[in-house]
């Protein structure tokens, strides 16, 4: 019988210096890592972490934050906010259009796949696509 190993979470914060990245994490165990490229962060977190700590990597989380300009967190803040906010629409106007093609191709209308298509605005494939979403 086999364990699930228990999980090891490391917080860490990114500072660039320079050309390199300083990753200082929260993990006593673990000493700071320098990168050059910000990609390379976490993957070299879990393994050092996975060694150090003798843990499978798949048991290690790793959460790295970048220090950034006060300019450069609102301009992301606002970016998540206002994508957030575009899929919360996109649902609202797919489920809008799910119900009009309901109107269009029940009695008393019952208009074919082809003339929904043509007053919505879409392709009778994406027709299709809605309608078998409907019907599940």
């Amino acid at each position: 019988m086999s364990t699930t190993p228990d999980p090891v979470t490391v917080e860490a914060t990114a500072r660039k210096v320079g050309r390199l990245w300083v990753i200082e994490t929260d993990h006593d165990d673990l000493p700071n890592v320098t990168v050059s490229n910000y990609t390379k962060a976490a993957p070299q977190l879990v393994e050092l972490a996975s060694a150090t700590l003798g843990v499978d990597p798949a048991a290690v989380t790793v959460t790295i934050t970048p220090e950034l300009s006060s300019e450069i967190t609102e301009a992301l803040r606002a970016a998540r906010e206002h994508e957030a906010t575009a899929t919360r629409e996109q649902a609202a106007g797919d489920q809008a259009r799910q119900e009009a093609l309901t109107g269009l191709t029940s009695p008393p209308l019952s208009l074919s796949i082809r003339e929904a298509a043509e007053i919505l605005g879409i392709s009778y494939q994406r027709v299709y696509q809605l309608k078998s979403k409907t019907n599940k």
